[in-house]
């Protein structure tokens, strides 16, 4: 399979002792990270910069993974250039509970 062959690419991240995903829709060229967290007390925040190294680990991950879609000269390679991180939220979103995320990802693939 090639990357192609896939709707949806996702990247878990352990940052802080606390696990996010950043998600890339292939069809919808959207970049998402989901954070079982509130937004307000989540470790993870989303800042993109010109300067690599101001840019969150959210932001850093789309431009490694961008430079891997022109490195591979995949279709999809421009979409993304554009294309803003977006956050998902939850109505249950967790508030200092960083314990539940390894359950809130497997309910999120479920679904």
């Amino acid at each position: 399979m090639t990357l192609t062959d896939y709707c949806v690419i996702c990247f878990v991240i352990l940052e802080f002792s606390h696990f996010y995903l950043v998600c890339f829709d292939m069809e919808k060229d959207a970049v998402t990270v989901i954070d079982n967290m509130d937004v307000t007390g989540s470790p993870i925040k989303l800042v993109n910069d010109d300067d690599f190294f101001k840019k969150t680990t959210p932001f850093k991950v789309k431009d490694v993974f961008k430079k891997h879609l022109k490195l591979v000269n995949h279709p999809k390679f421009l979409s993304f250039e554009a294309t803003m991180s977006k956050r998902l939220d939850f109505e249950w979103a967790t508030v200092g509970n960083s314990v539940v995320v390894g359950c809130s990802l497997c309910v999120i693939f479920e679904s």
